[in-house]
């Protein structure tokens, strides 16, 4: 998939087929729930405070992706709620000081 998501990328911005959206909303998915594995771990003592710190960082820049932001509109509400709630947290804080 590796390589289908880079062909997808390079497009910068043009239209995708249908068949590009889904390998981009799957990878995008999975990257997410990556993500909340990290938020968890977080949360019970398995990550430090400055793998969070680095983590919560990512998510700023993740989301200055217009498309990135299209998506997690469409897949939060297959996310738990307190996940949910630090990600648009994340995303309000990036549109505020950048």
């Amino acid at each position: 998939m590796q390589d289908r998501i880079l062909q997808i990328l390079i497009k910068n911005h043009e239209e995708l087929s249908k068949e590009e959206n889904a390998v981009y909303l799957t990878y995008f998915s999975v990257m997410l729930r990556a993500r909340e594995n990290q938020f968890y771990q977080f949360k019970i003592g398995m990550l430090d405070e400055d793998e969070w710190n680095a983590m919560l960082i990512s998510f700023k820049t993740l989301f200055k992706e217009p498309k990135h932001l299209e998506i997690w509109e469409f897949i939060k509400i297959t996310f738990a709620e307190d996940f949910v709630e630090l990600v648009d947290d994340q995303i309000n804080q990036s549109k505020l000081y950048g």
